[in-house]
C-alpha cells in the first residue's frame, strides 16, 4: 500500500477498498466521515468520480479493468 498523502504521527489510518477490490459484495460503513460514500461493494472501482479521486494509486489488476473498462464505453 501507498498513501495519498502525509501521514501525521499519530494520525489514524483508513483504507478505501475500490483500489484493490473486485468482488460481489456490499458493505454498510458507519465511520461517520464526511466523505464516506457509507455503501461500499466490491464494484466501486467502476465509478467516474472515484477513478478520478485514486488514479494512480489502484491495483495493477484493477488499473488494466479501469483502462479497458473506459476504452468499451468510448467505443459504445
Amino acid at each position: 500500500f501507498v498513501a495519498v498523502r502525509d501521514i501525521a504521527a499519530d494520525e489514524e489510518l483508513t483504507h478505501d477498498w475500490c483500489v484493490t477490490d473486485d468482488d460481489n459484495y456490499t458493505v454498510e460503513c458507519r465511520c461517520g466521515s464526511a466523505i464516506c460514500r457509507r455503501t461500499l461493494t466490491g464494484k466501486d472501482w467502476q465509478r467516474a468520480e472515484l477513478q478520478d479521486r485514486y488514479a494512480g494509486y489502484f491495483s495493477w489488476y484493477l488499473a488494466n479493468k479501469i483502462r479497458n473498462h473506459v476504452a468499451t464505453a468510448r467505443r459504445q
